[in-house]
């Protein structure tokens, strides 16, 4: 298990939920139900503020905190959980929920028992969040170690672009997945920020905020190594993404609009195998040289198969794509695309 802190130590506007302890915050701890057996237990906290439920079984731990306050109320502001191991149980915790806390601090290591080789992480309602799992491992039963798979949830709220809208994430080696999303349009996302770091292994960035309110805000997502995939479901224009080999539309029926240039594509494989975008109206914001469209050879059409074994893109058709060669000076960069109705294509 974990220990949990809450409290409003940033009162500035210079600190986070990162900075909590004992001493500036409100260690919260649970106590055991009077049904606890050896096939399920519980403990638990709760108080006006804050409830705190940690249930399982020997298949796995869900660990549950929400505020009960209004959103942004004094002292419950944030929350931190960083690994331990507190509490006699199993220690088999493979799903945390935060419900309603501003400013949330996640860092999980080697220390953390988990029951199987994934994490969920279900966040609602943060303005910022700082969250760290690439210390996170999974160790078997024959004393082995692997990789640990994440799937980080989160719904973005602000109430300003004052103060931090910065989301941090950075996660491990194993097949990652980041989805960052607003509930409502009036969710305030177009000040949410993000600096993400998706780490070695296949990872998965799903995108479903409003367009940002100045250019001066950070948005940033690195797939790092192996095979990515970043899904959009709606336009997007103000994100630097770096190492993805999959730029698409999550429902193919439904083309959003994305922009790229020199920069985008030479740093997502333009340069190498080249940048496959599925299911997206593509527009440049810079000026290249040249431009040519051309069938695909076999070797490019075996690399897209074998890249879209994805779940979802699995369904998208090789045939439909075509192969578009940007010069920019010296450097040259390609480019896979399923949409060939645009105005630059002919």
């Amino acid at each position: 298990m974990s220990s949990i802190i809450i409290g409003s130590s940033n009162t500035n506007g210079s600190g986070s939920a990162a900075n909590l302890t004992p001493d500036n915050g409100q260690l919260i701890t649970l106590e055991p139900s009077e049904y606890n057996n050896d096939y399920y237990w519980e403990y638990y906290y709760s108080d006006d503020l804050v409830y705190a439920d940690l249930y399982g079984t020997q298949r796995g731990e869900t660990l549950y905190v929400e505020n009960l306050a209004e959103w942004n109320t004094e002292g419950v502001k944030e929350i931190s959980i960083e690994s331990g191991t507190d509490y006699d149980t199993y220690n088999y915790l493979d799903d945390i929920i935060i419900d309603g806390f501003v400013d949330v601090n996640i860092r999980l290591d080697d220390h953390t028992d988990i029951g199987a080789d994934h994490l969920y992480v279900d966040i609602d309602s943060a303005k910022r969040a700082t969250i760290d799992t690439r210390e996170l491992v999974f160790h078997h039963e024959d004393g082995t170690v692997s990789d640990m798979n994440n799937y980080i949830s989160i719904s973005v709220t602000s109430n300003s672009a004052s103060w931090s809208n910065l989301f941090s994430i950075k996660t491990g080696a194993g097949e990652d997945t980041v989805d960052l999303y607003e509930r409502s349009s009036d969710s305030g996302s177009q000040w949410t920020e993000f600096d993400i770091e998706l780490g070695d292994g296949t990872d998965h960035f799903y995108f479903d905020i409003s367009a940002a309110a100045s250019s001066r805000q950070t948005r940033d997502v690195d797939g790092g190594e192996g095979t990515d995939y970043l899904y959009l479901y709606r336009n997007m224009e103000d994100v630097d993404f770096t190492n993805f080999e999959v730029v698409a539309a999550y429902y193919p029926t439904r083309n959003y609009d994305i922009t790229l240039d020199e920069s985008l594509l030479a740093n997502n494989h333009g340069a190498d195998e080249g940048l496959i975008v599925a299911n997206l109206d593509v527009s440049f914001s810079d000026d290249y040289d040249d431009l040519q469209v051309s069938e695909l050879t076999e070797q490019q059409a075996l690399y897209i198969t074998n890249t879209m074994e994805d779940f979802y893109l699995s369904r998208v058709d090789v045939e439909d794509f075509q192969a578009v060669t940007l010069t920019y000076g010296d450097d040259t960069y390609t480019m896979f695309t399923n949409e060939t109705e645009l105005a630059w294509f002919n």
